[in-house]
C-alpha cells in the first residue's frame, strides 16, 4: 500500500481541490481529511453516504464541585490561565494542567477527559475518515494521528491511500508525515507562496519525507514564477510535476459540491497529466 499526502505550507493554495480531483480521477478507494480544524473534503466526496461519528478526547478540563467547594480562592489565585471566575471553570481558558486539582484542600476539583472533537468514518463505498476539532481546543496533531489510525483499520487490502493534509507546517503537518510514502506540495504564484513552498520542502527533508511540487492557480504558462519554482526544485533535488492554470470553473464546481474534473475537460486533461507524474514517483516508475 502507498500513501500520498497532499500539503501546501499555507492555506488557500487549492490543496483540497487537488485532493478531491486526484481521488476522483484515479478512483481512490481510501482517503482522509487531516485538516482537522476546518475539514471540507467531505463536501465534494459523496457527502450523502452514511457515516458514523466517534468522540475524540484530546485532553482534560477541570470542574469544580460546588457542593464541596469552600471558596477559599486558592485555585483562582494560582491559575495562570485565568480560567476560574466565581468558582466556575471556563472550558475555553482551562488548559487542563491540573494545578487547581493539586492545590484544592477539600478535593472539590477534578480533571475530566474533554471531548475535544469528533472523528467521522464512512465505510460505505470508498473508505473515508476525517476529524473535526472543537473551537478553542488544542492537540490537533494528536487528532491527525488518530484519524490516520482509524483509516488504517479500513485499508488493509487497498493499494493507494490519499490524505488531504493540514495547512501550514506546524504540529498537525508533522503528525500527518508519519508513515507516508510521498508528499505532494501544492504551491501558488507570488512571494508568499514561494516562501511557504521553500519552508515546506525544508520541513519534508528534515522529516525524511520524499516530496514533489505542483504550482497551482498560475496566471499563464509564461509566468516567471514557474522558472523560479523549477530552479529551486532543481537546487533542492525535488521533482517538479507541473503547473495548473487558474480556472474560474473551480468556483462553480465547489459551489455544486463537485470536483473540477467533472466541469472542465481541459482542466481535467492537465490534472491527469500531473497526477500521472505523481503516481510515477509514488510507485518509483521512471518519468
Amino acid at each position: 500500500m502507498k500513501t500520498l499526502l497532499i500539503i501546501s505550507g499555507k492555506g488557500g493554495t487549492g490543496k483540497t481541490t487537488i485532493s478531491s480531483a486526484f481521488i476522483k480521477a484515479n478512483e481512490i478507494r481510501a482517503f482522509a481529511d487531516c485538516d482537522v480544524e476546518a475539514p471540507n473534503l467531505y463536501l465534494v466526496t459523496y457527502p450523502s453516504l452514511k457515516t458514523t461519528t466517534k468522540e475524540y478526547c484530546g485532553g482534560y478540563k477541570a470542574t469544580i464541585d460546588t457542593a464541596k467547594c469552600i471558596k477559599c480562592g486558592e485555585c483562582k489565585d494560582n491559575c495562570r490561565f485565568s480560567a476560574i471566575t466565581n468558582f466556575i471553570v471556563d472550558e475555553y481558558k482551562c488548559e487542563g494542567c491540573g494545578l487547581c486539582e493539586a492545590l484544592c484542600r477539600v478535593n472539590a476539583i477534578k480533571l475530566n477527559k474533554d471531548v475535544s472533537g469528533f472523528i467521522t468514518i464512512r465505510e460505505e463505498g470508498e473508505r473515508f475518515v476525517y476529524g473535526s476539532l472543537k473551537c478553542g481546543r488544542g492537540n490537533s496533531g494528536k487528532l491527525v494521528s488518530t484519524v490516520k489510525k482509524e483509516l488504517g483499520k479500513l485499508t488493509t487490502i487497498i493499494d493507494t491511500v490519499v490524505i488531504d493534509g493540514p495547512p501550514g507546517l506546524g504540529c498537525p503537518v508533522i503528525s500527518a508525515f508519519a508513515g507516508v510514502d510521498l508528499a505532494l506540495i501544492v504551491s501558488e504564484e507570488g512571494k508568499s507562496g514561494f516562501s511557504d513552498m521553500c519552508r515546506m520542502i525544508e520541513t519534508c527533508k528534515l522529516n525524511q519525507v520524499e516530496c514533489c511540487v505542483l504550482l497551482n492557480k498560475v496566471s499563464d504558462n509564461k509566468s516567471p514564477f514557474i522558472t523560479e519554482v523549477k530552479e529551486y526544485c532543481d537546487k533542492m533535488k525535488v521533482p517538479y510535476v507541473g503547473q495548473l492554470l487558474y480556472n474560474s470553473a473551480i468556483v462553480k464546481a465547489n459551489n455544486e459540491a463537485n470536483s473540477i474534473i467533472n466541469f472542465d475537460e481541459e482542466m481535467k486533461k492537465s490534472m491527469i497529466e500531473v497526477f500521472d507524474k505523481v503516481k510515477n514517483i509514488l510507485y518509483r516508475r521512471s518519468l
